[in-house]
């Protein structure tokens, strides 16, 4: 969860800051240790292509260096809100970027929650002062302190990131202790490569190290992403449970600072209300009807959702057994099926009949409970329609296809049409104007986006 580009400038300095220190020893020492420590990762900032997160760091490394020759007190958090000021001033609209979200939460965690989580007691022992002991006690210090950082990293970024990214790292902890230290050994093996470069066998034996920690690193990203259960997947929450975890977050940081139990009890009526919310929307998704025309320029599809169940009628449905996942469904299409709550889904070709509990198709025709529906494609005949007169709730127009629409309008009576991505803007303007001279409702997916209708609900 740490964010890289702020480990690479924060490492950046660090080099750099050696490399200077012996400019200490001048008059004017301290002043061209600024310039050119800012000047440096300046460069750095631009070479890498001024990112938000990097940007960030190099704005809070600057504002250290300033307060540094100044003789001024240096003072986290009011340094990133500057640093955030002066980002937003540049480009307001960076305020909208996940990186800058994730790399301002993420700093924000480790200037005030890491210093909480690291309260303890020291541990004296003064009977062991060998250089075992300290070798030990330095080596458990360092896992104490990556540990409270990327607990204090986890623990303020983990609403957004999942609002994003729908998804949870298990193994989020033991992968940090183990990649963090390496990534970092790496970093400075890579950046003490370019003055080694041309001094030959030094340069070969660096090579070889780098790509063995490499490899090794590469090895441990596999078995932690192996790990049975090492990603929770299909995490959906709304922006508002989202503002209500940083709320429950910020009163108990609150709460451990200040010992005030009234901040404790808003937490608990937080954490009541953001129960109830998953319980009523899990109470919404078990009573769910709803039909869907997915927007995909790709293939054809229309979903049927009841309840946690699903059925989805593809031109070209997806093997799910394959490893490679990709195309429109693993886009666009699991994700809404994920957000719905569905656990089973069936999937069928456009061509194919089926029937269960809530949905009987057959040919052309589909009945979702009380809907019926009219799949009109290049192959629809006509005349297969003279023994199934009556009402038709929706006519889905999935093709481009010559339409005689008085001659369908006489076999049944449509209430509204429906055209999918794939179909003309010729076809779509000449289907609008009919259905506006006849009071028929009208949808078009290309330029609207997905068609959804709740049964539960049928005005959404």
């Amino acid at each position: 969860i740490l964010s890289v580009s702020g480990l690479h400038v924060a490492i950046l300095y660090w080099l750099v800051c050696l490399l200077l220190k012996p400019l200490d020893r001048l008059s004017a020492g301290k002043l061209l240790q600024l310039i050119l420590g800012t000047g440096i990762i300046a460069m750095y900032v631009f070479v890498t292509g001024l990112s938000p997160p990097v940007c960030r760091a190099a704005w809070m490394i600057g504002i250290y260096q300033l307060a540094r020759y100044l003789g001024r007190e240096h003072q986290t958090g009011n340094a990133l809100a500057l640093t955030a000021f002066l980002l937003l001033a540049s480009n307001p609209l960076v305020l909208a970027d996940v990186g800058f979200q994730l790399s301002f939460l993420a700093a924000a965690g480790l200037a005030g929650c890491a210093p909480l989580l690291s309260r303890h007691p020291e541990a004296r022992s003064p009977g062991n002062h060998g250089l075992m002991a300290r070798t030990r006690r330095w080596l458990l210090q360092q896992i104490r302190s990556m540990t409270t950082v990327s607990l204090a990293a986890q623990l303020i970024t983990f609403p957004l990131a999942v609002y994003y990214f729908h998804q949870f790292p298990v193994y989020f902890l033991p992968a940090n202790l183990l990649l963090i230290p390496l990534a970092s050994l790496i970093l400075y093996g890579g950046i003490l490569l370019l003055p080694l470069s041309a001094t030959g066998p030094p340069a070969v034996l660096l090579v070889a190290v780098l790509e063995k920690l490499i490899d090794i690193m590469n090895l441990l990203m596999q078995f932690f992403s192996r790990l049975p259960g090492a990603v929770l997947g299909g995490i959906w929450i709304h922006p508002a449970e989202c503002a209500g975890l940083y709320l429950l977050i910020g009163c108990m940081i609150i709460f451990f600072l200040s010992r005030n139990g009234n901040w404790l009890r808003a937490a608990l009526v937080i954490l009541v209300i953001l129960v109830a919310a998953s319980a009523i929307e899990s109470y919404r998704q078990d009573r769910q009807r709803r039909l869907i025309y997915f927007h995909t320029t790709q293939t054809r599809a229309v979903g049927f959702l009841a309840g946690r169940e699903a059925v989805l009628f593809h031109e070209k449905p997806p093997d799910i057994t394959h490893a490679a996942k990709g195309g429109p469904y693993y886009y666009s299409m699991r994700p809404f099926l994920q957000r719905s709550g569905i656990r089973r889904v069936e999937h069928h070709g456009l061509d194919e009949n089926f029937r269960n509990r809530f949905l009987i198709k057959k040919g052309a025709w589909i009945q979702f409970f009380d809907q019926r529906l009219l799949m009109l494609d290049r192959h629809f005949s006509y005349p297969a329609m003279e023994s199934s007169r009556g009402w038709c709730d929706l006519l889905l127009v999935t093709e481009n296809t010559y339409l005689e629409t008085e001659k369908l309008r006489q076999l049944v009576r449509i209430r509204m049409v429906v055209t999918g991505a794939e179909i003309s803007e010729k076809l779509t303007d000449f289907l609008e104007n009919d259905c506006g001279k006849t009071g028929t409702g009208f949808y078009s997916v290309k330029r609207s986006g997905a068609f959804l209708l709740s049964l539960n609900n049928p005005g959404r």
